[in-house]
């Protein structure tokens, strides 16, 4: 091998203790001044889940500051003596509760009823005399206006919505909130009644208790996954395993300091960067390590064994975080803001951790090793060790045909499995089976009808053109062939609020709730609609405030994208015939929306695997000056994560803000032991071996460090399979089966590819 050059004076060498002394004070700072917050508002779980984000907002504009808790009751018959008692009750002690501003209940609803040419509203139950219980459920499981939104179908499900006005600014007061809103229900559970909980607060409250669940399991867990892969690495020397956990936690500790720095927060779905930069920092302490036990074995100790580790593994690890930092920071140019964030601080994380390996991790290992001597160690390289790798190598070079044929299916079966993958996002897939969130919108979905809602314009062409008889007739064909579709649960027009005017105007007879036919008393009613406005808050979501732009807005049960747009399209089509000539549809608004964040999650991942592969492309060009090495560790790390990302898609694993990151970081990450193989076979050739020699000593000296790096990869986030969280569960199995290919990939390709490496000059073998 050609000798190397000597190393550059390293100041963290030279001045040991004031280089740790420095650390030190920068970790206390860390301690002192930073933070880790983990952001848990629920526009952060909702981001990609279009549909809902958009009902989120909607409703976020309707209630402003307001806070709305929803409670779901299970009755064995709502409209009974005893459970109407128990719903009263209930509603009265919400109503006491801090900041009470409004409820909505069957107990608390009011029933409009004709008064002259006017309209009296009066108790939708009755508090004296007789009331006919089995004439009120008839008549509002049969309503449009209130089936579905006050009492489910089936008469046994009911909702109450009460609105609060609680600004929180710390969990404990969330916590103090919902211990009130849980004694306020208590009657609930003295009459044993089930129900569901649903507030966003409580929501994100849930989340971030889950959280320190997970986290509880994952550190002690994860730290012993690596601590025993690194005892076995480092087996002869337990004070490389220290050197190592040192820089660890240091790393760890000066990840709040990070954080403080940038401004940036954790959110839920970007907490899986904590662990993932642990990762990291082990790969690269490992292979700084082994180059350090290597050098310790040939009987050079103290500074010189430095050097020599240095010289051997300071320039692939500046590259491989360099690479790992670009995977990362590919999401810098995400649509998705959560993304871009993680993009951000990871990239600084892995830089900052290299500087701490390299830098001040350097006078630690001054210091520990000063007077040891490596001679003990000696006696572990056996002929044994060294044998291994000239099998391997020679098994491999003579199979190379077969391997690439193996690439080539991977590559086929990977382009069949892509096109496959899901980019449908449900929020409530973010939540654990058994949440009670999650069990609370799943009820929504199943008992009342559905939570997705799309709204298609009709501007009618003129001012009051929305009350005109010709236009109403028109809608109300719109509105049937609506309500005929599979999965359809409620139908809401303007035309569906006349209707229901009419039949309090007909004083509840049979049949009358329809549109009349005569336009004076279609005037009537409009009139009667525009001076009760107030008391009919919804009416915006009906129509505009000219009366010219009608809204036509469907309820449907979930159903995956695909599905849903098909829906809304032939909805729009159907609406554009026989339309008034004047009369112009527009669903463009709710198909873009759903469109929008499919294409969000494309894009994001289209632009971070262009940078990815593009800047790590341009960085190992300027490493090895060779094209054909870099389409060779392009290749051996990008066909094995392609695979996985296939899987994703023959799995059914959705595509969204969390598992879109599998592709790059695990590229990023993994290039790490690529880049060491290969640099080390390069300097091997460069130094006149063959292409077989270089690479069994590549393989010798840096097979035990990739596979090293690799299981601890592996057990990291391997722990994520623990996760409360599906995605985070998802980006685990995907990320496990990713290390695992790529370092198959490594052990595998690259030694066949190389060992059979044909230059002119190096055609004949030797050793």
């Amino acid at each position: 091998m050609k000798p190397y050059k000597r190393a550059v004076p390293n100041p963290f060498l030279r001045y040991p203790i004031p280089s740790l002394g420095v650390l030190l004070a920068i970790v206390a700072a860390a301690l002192l001044f930073g933070r880790i917050e983990v952001d848990s508002e629920m526009r952060a779980l909702l981001e990609g889940d279009q549909r809902n984000l958009d009902s989120y907002e909607k409703v976020n504009r309707i209630l402003g500051d307001d806070i709305a808790v929803i409670v779901s009751i299970d009755c064995p018959e709502v409209f009974s003596p005893d459970n109407i008692a128990v719903l009263r009750q209930v509603t009265a002690e919400l109503k006491q509760l801090k900041g009470y501003t409004g409820i909505s209940a069957v107990t608390d609803a009011f029933r409009p009823f004709r008064a002259g040419f006017g309209i009296r509203w009066d108790p939708l139950i009755p508090t004296e005399g007789n009331v006919d219980y089995a004439k009120l459920k008839e008549w509002a499981i049969a309503h449009p206006l209130v089936r579905n939104i006050m009492i489910a179908p089936d008469g046994r499900h009911t909702i109450v919505m009460a609105n609060f006005n609680r600004p929180f600014e710390t969990t404990l007061q969330i916590r103090k909130f919902r211990s009130e809103v849980d004694a306020a229900l208590a009657p609930l559970n003295a009459a044993k009644l089930p129900f569901h909980l649903l507030a966003f607060p409580f929501i994100e409250q849930e989340i971030l208790d889950t959280l320190r669940v997970d986290m509880k399991q994952f550190i002690p867990l994860a730290f012993l996954l690596a601590v025993s892969v690194l005892a076995v690495t480092f087996r002869y020397s337990k004070r490389l395993v220290i050197w190592v956990l040192a820089n660890q936690v240091a790393g760890l500790l000066l990840l709040p300091g990070l954080l403080q720095i940038t401004g940036l927060s954790v959110s839920v779905f970007t907490v899986i960067l904590l662990p993932l930069l642990a990762a990291v920092h082990l790969a690269l302490l490992s292979h700084a390590g082994t180059a350090f036990q290597r050098a310790l074995k040939t009987g050079v100790a103290g500074t010189e064994g430095i050097g020599q580790m240095l010289r051997e593994s300071f320039k692939p690890c500046v590259y491989s975080a360099v690479t790992t930092a670009v995977g990362l920071a590919s999401f810098a140019s995400s649509d998705m803001a959560q993304l871009r964030d993680f993009g951000l601080l990871g990239a600084l994380g892995v830089l900052m951790l290299l500087v701490l390996t390299f830098g001040p991790g350097i006078s630690l290992l001054q210091l520990m090793f000063k007077s040891h001597d490596g001679s003990k160690l000696q006696s572990s390289e056996t002929a044994t060790n060294i044998g291994w790798s000239v099998r391997w190598t020679d098994i491999l070079v003579r199979n190379t045909r077969w391997i690439w044929m193996g690439m080539l299916g991977c590559v086929l079966l990977a382009s069949v499995g892509v096109g496959r993958i899901r980019t449908d996002i449900r929020a409530v897939e973010f939540l654990s089976p058994k949440s009670p969130s999650r069990l609370a919108f799943e009820e929504m979905d199943r008992v009342y009808g559905g939570i997705n809602v799309v709204q298609i314009q009709f501007d009618s062409g003129k001012s009051n053109g929305v009350i005109s008889p010709e236009f109403l007739k028109y809608m109300a064909r719109i509105e049937r062939h609506a309500s005929e579709k599979t999965g359809v649960t409620g139908v809401f027009s303007y035309g569906q609020l006349l209707a229901a005017l009419n039949e309090v105007w007909e004083g509840y007879r049979p049949g009358t709730l329809q549109l009349p036919e005569n336009p004076i008393l279609i005037a009537t009613l409009s009139y009667l609609v525009r001076a009760s406005e107030e008391s009919l808050p919804f009416i915006r979501t009906l129509c505009d405030e000219s009366f010219r732009v009608a809204h036509l807005t469907v309820r449907t049960r979930d159903m995956p994208a695909d599905e849903y747009l098909n829906f809304v399209r032939e909805l729009e089509q159907f609406a554009n015939q026989g339309k008034p000539p004047q009369v112009t549809v527009s669903a463009q608004e709710g198909i873009h929306s759903i469109l929008e964040a499919d294409r969000r999650i494309l894009r994001s991942l289209q632009r971070s695997s262009m940078v990815t592969f593009g800047v790590v492309g341009v960085v190992l060009l300027l490493l090895w000056r060779s094209p054909l090495l870099v389409l060779l560790a392009l290749a051996a790390n990008a066909v094995p994560i392609g695979l996985v990302v296939a899987l994703q898609g023959f799995a059914g694993v959705p595509l969204n803000s969390i598992t879109i990151m599998v592709g790059s970081i695990a590229f990023g990450v993994v290039m790490d032991d690529t880049i060491h193989f290969i640099t080390h076979w390069r300097e091997e050739r460069l130094a006149g071996k063959t292409a077989i020699a270089a690479a069994r000593a590549a393989l010798e000296a840096k097979g035990r460090a990739m596979v090293c790096t690799s299981l601890v990869l592996i057990a990291i986030v391997g722990v994520f399979l623990l996760s409360s969280f599906p995605p985070v569960v998802h980006f685990g199995l995907l990320s496990v089966m990713g290390y695992t290919a790529t370092l198959g990939a490594a052990l595998i390709l690259l030694p066949a590819v190389l060992g059979s490496w044909i230059e002119p000059r190096t055609r004949n073998d030797s050793h």
